[in-house]
């Protein structure tokens, strides 16, 4: 099996960086402007409007998800590291099965 490699320092630096883009993702204001009349070009634009106002949302979700999966990624890996030491502690090595995996921190 591969060695998989995971430094949490950088997986909750990537989560802040995130937090942040999503925090001004969502301070934007996304409403189309309202008007009166005009012709195809002011309704071109309102189209734009409404086009970028999904484009924010979906961009939004997607931080979202990233961000959840990063904070799976840690806790499971957290997770695992203090059960693999936990293993060592009480004399078992740490190995539930022997797959050969390893794990750098």
């Amino acid at each position: 099996m591969a060695e998989i490699k995971v430094k949490i320092a950088e997986i909750n630096n990537a989560i802040t960086k995130l937090q942040g883009l999503q925090s001004r993702c969502n301070s934007r204001n996304t409403t189309a402007p309202a008007t009166v009349g005009g012709g195809k070009a002011v309704n071109e634009i309102e189209e734009i409007a409404k086009v970028y106002k999904s484009l924010n949302t979906s961009f939004s979700g997607l931080l979202a998800n990233t961000i959840s999966f990063l904070k799976n990624v840690e806790n499971s890996y957290s997770a695992s590291d203090k059960k693999a030491a936990s293993g060592i502690l009480k004399g078992g090595g740490g190995s539930s099965g022997g797959t050969g995996s390893t794990r750098n921190f």
